[in-house]
């Protein structure tokens, strides 16, 4: 039998995972770290003291998980593991070279507490058309305050068209959430309906009726560098990356084409500059221990990220 309770810390979420870890738990793991990621923490601190593992492998479900978390809302995932058999499991499968691994919950604590805070604006919406209205004058002021001019508009469509959404199928409460990463907008809009969005494709019928209504997704994906739904109960959580500029590269002397990057090397909110953590591309199929649940679903995920295309029968229109 394996538990779990959550709590806030200064920087971060400290997630206590206490029992045996074994095929079924990982299940239990996967769905306490993806609630838990729900509430969009900065940080969030995997407290291993309590926890018994049944084999190596299934530590995986930590490093899989923190690839997610970092596709949305680009958060650092730290485990505190206290025993020397555990930190030299997490080695063994190469957990700790993905990870970093504290000898106890507060120096992770302290750690989170170090790293650069993220740019967060959050705004709990009124219901109505309202809510739009509300949620672009958000965006402006947060872009402003950012000095993101170049994505304002794009963000504004994107934040609109989910907020809309959300008024219109998800019910109440809801909420919008805009973090800035190094190289990502993060957009997320929280509802109380926990179908995941589908998109709405116009009719190719001749004489059909034209419709607007059910292809914001399809505005939000040609827009986006990446969106998803994840579920946060009682609702959802959809979200959308934007991709920003990049800071302005360093010349080479003598090679005015060319510049350096640190190529290869991971930014601060957990991207690489060669491939910036996103792919166009969908990868569908069974959850196991990758750290995705069967209700996540994601479009743009990075390499190695699975999850349920977006959309379906059960999906509500966008």
């Amino acid at each position: 039998m394996l538990t779990w309770t959550a709590q806030p810390a200064t920087a971060a979420v400290v997630l206590r995972l206490t029992g045996l870890l074994d095929l079924a738990g990982v299940a239990q793991v996967r769905t306490a770290l993806h609630k838990t990621l729900a509430d969009q923490p900065a940080a969030i601190v995997v407290d291993l003291d309590a926890l018994t593992v049944e084999d190596d492998v299934l530590l995986t479900v930590f490093a899989a998980f923190a690839r997610t978390a970092v596709t949305w809302p680009g958060c650092a995932v730290l485990l505190a593991a206290p025993d020397t058999g555990l930190r030299a499991a997490l080695h063994r499968v190469s957990i700790s070279r993905l990870l970093p691994v504290y000898p106890d919950s507060p120096a992770a604590v302290l750690a989170a507490a170090s790293l650069p805070a993220p740019h967060r604006f959050a705004l709990s919406l009124p219901p109505g058309s309202e809510a739009v209205t509300a949620a672009r004058r958000t965006v402006r002021d947060a872009c402003a305050t950012w000095e993101l001019p170049h994505v304002v508009d794009d963000a504004e469509l994107v934040a609109s068209e989910l907020v809309g959404n959300a008024v219109r199928y998800g019910g109440a409460p809801v909420a919008l959430a805009l973090v800035q990463g190094r190289y990502f907008l993060y957009l997320s809009v929280r509802d109380g309906n926990p179908y995941p969005p589908a998109r709405r494709f116009p009719s190719q019928e001749p004489g059909a009726e034209i419709s607007i209504g059910g292809r914001g997704l399809l505005l939000v994906e040609a827009l986006a560098a990446g969106w998803g739904s994840r579920s946060a109960a009682p609702g959802k959580v959809v979200w959308a990356t934007l991709r920003l500029r990049r800071p302005l590269l360093r010349r080479r002397p003598g090679r005015p084409d060319q510049a350096t990057t640190g190529h290869g090397q991971a930014a601060p909110d957990g991207h690489r500059p060669a491939d910036d953590g996103h792919r166009r591309s969908t990868t569908a199929g069974q959850a196991t221990a990758d750290g995705h649940a069967p209700g996540d679903h994601i479009r743009g995920a990075p390499d190695g990220a699975h999850g349920q295309a977006v959309g379906g029968a059960a999906g509500v229109p966008l």
